[in-house]
């Protein structure tokens, strides 16, 4: 079971000299898809199912016509990325694929202290929506090597019984009490960051 999982702005950012560069900004206003980004969408209007770009607050999926969640705050433009139960167990388990953005590369080679940053919000929270296998992944790929994982938001609850939106602060695939303490499930666009070690291309 998983909420209304929004995001909104990317910020790759490294050190050199001791000051801090902005490397890439994304913030969706305009539609990237294949230039600046590749992403997969879809909607599907009887399971209320999404994962798609768009400007509507509270989230409307096209042609569904009916509004979804409550209308989140602290946008940082129009647009942003909104999706519903992007790995479904209806109308057959995991029948939906999990939602994915992938920037076009980024040229951080002789930087440092590379980190990410994320605008993200939750809308229609009731304190039970993220059970233990929901997850939101960030990762990064030096020089086209495979990606790994840099920051990880997961499900405080249980594979059956959901719970609240965590941070997974050690990466360890499961949200336990050497975690953050941080409620992530909250209308608010709040700003995240991840440090991504080592550096490339």
């Amino acid at each position: 079971m998983k909420n209304h999982i929004l995001f909104f702005l990317f910020l790759l950012a490294g050190g050199i000299l001791r000051a801090q560069t902005i490397l890439h900004t994304e913030g969706f206003e305009t539609n990237g898809e294949g230039t600046r980004y590749n992403s997969n969408s879809y909607t599907d209007c009887t399971n209320s199912d999404y994962f798609f770009r768009t400007n509507t607050n509270p989230v409307t999926p096209p042609a569904c016509g009916a509004t979804f969640g409550s209308t989140l705050t602290n946008l940082q433009g129009s647009f942003f990325w909104a999706s519903e139960d992007i790995r479904s167990s209806s109308p057959v388990p995991n029948s939906r694929p999990p939602g994915q953005i992938t920037l076009q590369p980024v040229t951080v080679t002789g930087y440092s202290a590379l980190s990410v940053s994320l605008f993200l919000a939750t809308s229609n929270n009731n304190n039970t929506r993220w059970e233990s296998a929901d997850s939101i992944n960030i990762q990064a790929s030096f020089n086209g090597v495979t990606y790994f994982t840099v920051g990880r938001f997961m499900g405080k609850g249980t594979p059956i019984v959901g719970a609240r939106l965590g941070i997974d602060g050690n990466l360890d695939g499961v949200y336990n009490g050497s975690d953050p303490s941080t409620d992530c499930d909250v209308t608010n666009f709040t700003q995240y960051t991840f440090s991504i070690p080592g550096t490339g291309s």
